[in-house]
C-alpha cells in the first residue's frame, strides 16, 4: 500500500488506534501508547523513523497486489487503487487507502451476516500468518471510520487473507457518527500536543518513568 500521509505532518488512519480512547482508555495496539506516536511523529520531524518495517509488515505490502487480485477475481469487483492521500475536511487526518469499490457490492462477513451496499465502500486488505483471532478489533474499526472521514464514503469492509488457510476473514463496518466524533476530537488532542510541545499523561508505569525529565528515553 502506498503511504500517503506524512508522518510529523499529518495523521495517518493507523495511528488511531493508539490516540482514540475507547470508552475511557487507550487501547495500545501492537504496544504502542499515545505518546509512542507523538515521539514517531516529532522524529519524524528531524528525519528519523522510530517505526521501521518489519519483514512481517514488508511481507504483507508484497502480497497486497496478489490477494487484492484475488479477491477481485473470488468476488467479481473491481477494486479502484488510490492515487492520492484522501484529507478529512475536518481534523487534521489523512487517509492512505487500499482501494475503492464504487460500485458497492454484496458481501458476507464472517459471522454469516450479508451486506448489500449499493454505493461506494473503502476497502482494506491484510494477510496475516494465522486466521485473526479478533476479526472486529477496535484499532481494526478506527482505522475504518479515520478512512470513512477522509472518503466521505459510510461503509469499510476488512478483507483478511490469512497465509495459513487461504480463507478470507470479512468483515464490514457501517459509518457510525459518534465514532468519527471521537475521531475528530482525539486528532484535535494529539495535534494540540504536537503543537504545544506536550504529552498525553502516562498509561504504564514504565512510561511514566520514561517521561519524566532527566530519565533516559
Amino acid at each position: 500500500m502506498a503511504k500517503f500521509s506524512q508522518t510529523g505532518i499529518e495523521s495517518g488512519a493507523s495511528d488511531l488506534g493508539a490516540i482514540v480512547p475507547v470508552d475511557g482508555r487507550y487501547l495500545e495496539p501492537f504496544g504502542n501508547t499515545p505518546n509512542d506516536i507523538l515521539q514517531r511523529h516529532r522524529a519524524a520531524l528531524e528525519g528519523v523513523d522510530l517505526f521501521p518495517a518489519s519483514r512481517i509488515m514488508d511481507a504483507g505490502n508484497r502480497f497486497e497486489v496478489a490477494i487484492r487480485q484475488w479477491f477481485e477475481d473470488e468476488y467479481n469487483v473491481t477494486v479502484e487503487l488510490a492515487e492520492k492521500g484522501y484529507r478529512s475536511p475536518n481534523c487534521n487526518l489523512v487517509a492512505s487507502l487500499d482501494g475503492i469499490i464504487r460500485d458497492g457490492m454484496t458481501i458476507t462477513d464472517y459471522l454469516g451476516k450479508t451486506y448489500e451496499i449499493d454505493e461506494p465502500l473503502v476497502i482494506d486488505f491484510k494477510c496475516p500468518t494465522w486466521k485473526p483471532e479478533n476479526p472486529e478489533a477496535h484499532h481494526y474499526m478506527l482505522q475504518g471510520h479515520g478512512q470513512m472521514e477522509c472518503t466521505g464514503y459510510n461503509w469499510f469492509v476488512l478483507a483478511q487473507l490469512d497465509r495459513v488457510s487461504c480463507k478470507w476473514t470479512i468483515s464490514v463496518w457501517k459509518r457510525h457518527d459518534g465514532v468519527i466524533t471521537a475521531i475528530r476530537e482525539a486528532v484535535d488532542t494529539f495535534w494540540g500536543h504536537m503543537a504545544n510541545d506536550t504529552n498525553y499523561p502516562p498509561i504504564t508505569p514504565s512510561e511514566a518513568s520514561r517521561l519524566t525529565p532527566g530519565n533516559p528515553m
